[in-house]
């Protein structure tokens, strides 16, 4: 698929190509993932479509023949909670799907009113609820630094992520991308560098009202990546997991980092 009907304020896949979606047919697809297979032995497919299950017929399809024709492949991809529902998850988990991408993005629900992003926290906890019971990796995205947040509020944030408990969280600081909602109303909320080099979800070029500098953002980011991974039941789940020598090299990458 390519597109997002969305309209979250900080997106600028929307900003840049609107609203509209297109979809490859799930025949072709599959086409395409047997050619993969057959001539450069592909064992997994990641697909990055801004939302995969934004139409959950055409999501079906595409399981349902990832299952007839016994494809043996693993899967990952893109998707909001508010269009999954337990019989679909259990439907890509049957297809080979092991992992999903969530944008949770806050603990506060008036956040995420605020940059328009139209789910619950209630809608979030069900969604990680089902994944968990169907078998299916959950990859977190948070955003620090939104709109109106202050460091008690990102506290909130990294509080319902460890409530939540991923398989893994990341942390971003919020950025405006020129075309974006939140950068024509970034001076509403706080000081905007224009500063395009630092654009990257990793450096701080929005600065909310509710936080003193930007020294502040990065010490709550360090913050959240600490007390998410740092924990006893996080590093005891994640240990049960390792298969093989490869899964202890990455998790030594990863705590490296």
């Amino acid at each position: 698929t390519r597109g997002c009907p969305y309209s979250c304020s900080f997106c600028s896949t929307n900003a840049v190509f609107g609203r509209g979606i297109r979809l490859t047919s799930p025949k072709k697809v599959v086409n395409e993932i047997e050619h993969l297979i057959r001539e450069y032995g592909a064992k997994e497919i990641s697909f990055w479509d801004d939302v995969m299950t934004v139409n959950k017929k055409w999501m079906r399809e595409l399981c349902l023949l990832f299952i007839d024709k016994k494809l043996d492949i693993g899967w990952t991809c893109y998707a909001r909670v508010n269009n999954v529902d337990k019989e679909l998850l259990e439907l890509m988990y049957q297809s080979g799907c092991w992992n999903i991408f969530f944008g949770f993005e806050s603990g506060s629900q008036e956040l995420l009113d605020i940059i328009n992003k139209n789910i619950t926290l209630d809608e979030i906890r069900q969604v990680v609820k089902w994944c968990k019971e169907v078998g299916i990796e959950i990859r977190a995205s948070f955003m620090i630094a939104l709109p109106k947040e202050t460091p008690e509020l990102a506290k909130r944030t990294i509080d319902f992520a460890i409530e939540l408990d991923p398989d893994y969280a990341q942390f971003c600081v919020t950025t405006p991308y020129p075309k974006t909602k939140l950068f024509e109303d970034a001076k509403k909320y706080g000081n905007l560098t224009l500063n395009y080099d630092k654009y990257s979800h990793w450096e701080p070029v929005f600065l909310p009202y509710g936080y003193k500098n930007r020294n502040e953002i990065l010490k709550i980011k360090r913050l959240a990546v600490r007390r998410f991974y740092y924990r006893f039941k996080y590093v005891w789940n994640r240990l049960k997991k390792i298969r093989n020598l490869q899964d202890i090299w990455r998790y030594m990458k990863g705590f490296m980092v």
